[in-house]
């Protein structure tokens, strides 16, 4: 899986190196992208300010997560598939629900974020941008 700057995502089959697929709808660059443990859904961060989350198998936006008010560079999935976290231009990482995409809360830190993961326990956040690295509880 691969993010761009001309707006799309790219999925390529590991063991040929072909594209399988290439999924648009963003408005500005895509500069971040996550798959799900199980493979069934992408979620990508984006300039335009949105998380888009992708069906897999049919390669089909099933929703736009709004939110931030600045650009996004970083996302991820929690190790159960159940959570999104999304790290933002604006000092925050937002947190999601990954079925509903229902915003679930707010974490801010003191500068922009490039990147964001989860700990493999899923409560904590690492998160890295200008204002330093950060590490995270949050509250289901």
């Amino acid at each position: 899986m691969s993010a761009s700057d001309d707006q799309t995502l790219k999925v390529w089959d590991a063991r040929t190196g072909m594209e399988r697929l290439t999924l648009s709808g963003h408005t500005y660059g895509v500069f971040g992208c996550a798959i799900s443990p199980a493979g069934d859904f992408i979620v990508s961060a984006s300039y335009d300010g949105t998380l888009k989350v992708w069906d897999t198998r049919i390669g089909e936006e099933q929703r736009t997560l709004r939110g931030h008010t600045d650009w996004i560079r970083g996302c991820a999935i929690s190790p159960a598939g159940d959570f999104i976290v999304s790290a933002s231009g604006d000092n925050t990482l937002k947190v999601w629900d990954a079925y509903t995409g229902a915003y679930l809360c707010t974490l801010y830190v003191n500068g922009p974020l490039t990147a964001c993961a989860f700990h493999p326990d899923g409560a904590h956040i690492v998160a890295a941008g200008e204002g330093g690295v950060y590490f995270l509880r949050w509250v289901r």
